[in-house]
C-alpha cells in the first residue's frame, strides 16, 4: 500500500545513520536453505527469520481533515522531540513483543537499536522524475522500461542510495519498488495490461516501437505473444534495476519489488523473471481469516504459497506487508486493504492464525507487519490518500493494543531478538 511518493520518502530517511564503523571481519546478511528451510544468516553466521515492523515512525501520520498528527503530538509531549530516546523505547517494546527488524518508513534513529532493516531504492519513481510527461510511463506507476533514459535513471538511483549503506551489517537488503502496476491501466484482460497500454500509444512512442519490434510489426497477436511481451517488460525491468543495485552494493540481498499480492500482483511469467534476478521475492498480502483458515480470496493461503513456490522455482519469499484491523479502535477502517473485525480480540485471533500459518512454511523467510501506529481518523493526507484504518500495534496516544501485542508475544515467546 505504500505509494511511490511515500516509498521515496521512506528511502530518503535511510541515508543518515547507516555508516557507523563496524567489525570488518563480519560478513553481511545472506540467505541460505538449511535442512530444507530458507533462513537469513546474520553477519556472524546465525540463522534467523525476519519478523519486521513497518512504519515505526516518531512522526506518525498527518490527518487529511485536521492537518494534525496526534501521535507526533503525544511523542512531543513525552519526548520533547528527542527521537533517539523515543527510538530506544520503541525498539525495546518491539523486541519484547518478538520483533527483530524494521521495514519501510521508520525513524532513522531506530537503526542503531539492534534491529535489522531493509531499505529501498525508489526506482519506481522513474515515471514521476525529470519532465514527468506521459512518455515516461506505460500506464500508472509502471516505468517505461523502453525509454532511452531508463538505464541511466536506474544507475543514478542506485548510485545515490546504495553506497552509503553498502557496508552496513544490519541492512538485510534492497527493495527495488512497491506494488508496480504490471496489469497496466486498462480494464478487461488485466494480465496483458502492459501490452494493452503500449498498443494504445502512438507509433512514434518508444514503448510502442518496442512492442512493434517484438511482435513483428503488428499488435494483432494472440495471448501467447502478449504474455511474452509482458515477460519482456519484466526482463527489462529486473535486469536493469538489479544490475544497477549490484553495481553499487555487491554485499546485500536484492529483496524484490513488493508485488501487490500473489493473486493480482503479476502473471506467473513475471514472478519467474523476478526470481531470475532477485535473491528474495517480496509481496504485500492482506488475507482474510474465515472459518478458522487464513485465506486469499477463497483459497487457503498455504495453497497460494505453494503456487508461488512453483512460479519462482522455490526462491525464498518475504511478505513485505500484512495486517488485520478492528472497528473497536474507534477508527472508520473504511479505506485500505485488510480484513476488518469487530474487536481487538478477533483481530488478535487472526494475527495468531496468520503467524501459525506462515511460520512453519519453509519458503517464508520473513514478514513485515503493517504497521506500528494507526492511521488518522480523517484519513491520510498524502501517499495512500484517505486510508483511515486500525493497522497499528499502538494507537495515536502510543498505547499498545494489548490483545494483539500479546498474540505476537505468545507466538514468539522464548525466542531471542535474533535467532
Amino acid at each position: 500500500m505504500m505509494t511511490g511518493k511515500i516509498f521515496a520518502v521512506a528511502a530518503s530517511a535511510l541515508l543518515v545513520f547507516g555508516c557507523a564503523k563496524q567489525e570488518p571481519s563480519l560478513g553481511f546478511v545472506k540467505v541460505e536453505k538449511i535442512d530444507g528451510r530458507w533462513m537469513f544468516i546474520s553477519p556472524d553466521g546465525r540463522p534467523f527469520r525476519s519478523r519486521g515492523m513497518d512504519w515505526a515512525n516518531y512522526d506518525g501520520f498527518r490527518d487529511a481533515k485536521t492537518g494534525r498528527s496526534l501521535y507526533r503530538e503525544a511523542n512531543d509531549a513525552k519526548y520533547a522531540g528527542d527521537k533517539a530516546r523515543w527510538s530506544a523505547d520503541a525498539a525495546a517494546q518491539m523486541k519484547s513483543w518478538g520483533f527483530n527488524s524494521i521495514g519501510g518508513g521508520h525513524t532513522e534513529e531506530l537503526r542503531v537499536q539492534g534491529l535489522y532493516f531493509a531499505s529501498g531504492v525508489p526506482i519506481n519513481t522513474f515515471a514521476r522524475s525529470g519532465t514527468n510527461v506521459a512518455e515516461r510511463s506505460i500506464g500508472p506507476k509502471f516505468p517505461n522500461v523502453f525509454h532511452p533514459e531508463w538505464e541511466k535513471f536506474c544507475d543514478e538511483q542506485a548510485r545515490k542510495w546504495c553506497p552509503p549503506m553498502a557496508e552496513n551489517r544490519m541492512l538485510i537488503g534492497w527493495f527495488i519498488s512497491n506494488e508496480l502496476h504490471w496489469w497496466g491501466s486498462g480494464k478487461g484482460e488485466w494480465k496483458f495490461g502492459l501490452f494493452g497500454d503500449a498498443a494504445r500509444l502512438p507509433d512514434s512512442h518508444c514503448a510502442k516501437r518496442a512492442l512493434l519490434d517484438f511482435c513483428g510489426g503488428t499488435t494483432n497477436v494472440g495471448a501467447e505473444v502478449k504474455t511474452a511481451f509482458v515477460k519482456h517488460c519484466a526482463e527489462r525491468y529486473f535486469s536493469v534495476a538489479c544490475a544497477a543495485v549490484r553495481r553499487y552494493d555487491p554485499n546485500h540481498l536484492i529483496m524484490g519489488c513488493r508485488f501487490m499480492g500473489w493473486e493480482g500482483g503479476a502473471i506467473p511469467e513475471v514472478w519467474e523473471v523476478a526470481a531470475k534476478y532477485c535473491d528474495v521475492i517480496s509481496f504485500n498480502q492482506y488475507p482474510r481469516f474465515t472459518n478458522g483458515v487464513i485465506r486469499v480470496r477463497k483459497e487457503p493461503f498455504t495453497d497460494a504459497i505453494a503456487r508461488l513456490d512453483g512460479w519462482t522455482g522455490g526462491k525464498p519469499l518475504f511478505i513485505s506487508e500484512w495486517s488485520f484491523l478492528a472497528k473497536d479502535s474507534g477508527l472508520p477502517c473504511e479505506k485500505g486493504a485488510g480484513h476488518v473485525f469487530r474487536t481487538q480480540d478477533e483481530r488478535a485471533e487472526a494475527v495468531s492464525a496468520f503467524l501459525s500459518t506462515i511460520d512453519p512454511h519453509p519458503s517464508i523467510v520473513g514478514h513485515n507487519f503493517f504497521m506500528w501506529v494507526d492511521m488518522p481518523a480523517g484519513g491520510l493526507k498524502s501517499g495512500a490518500v484517505g486510508e483511515n484504518g486500525n493497522y497499528g500495534l499502538v494507537n495515536s496516544a502510543g498505547e499498545p493494543y494489548r490483545q494483539v501485542v500479546e498474540a505476537f508475544r505468545r507466538r514468539f515467546s522464548g525466542r531471542s531478538t535474533i535467532e
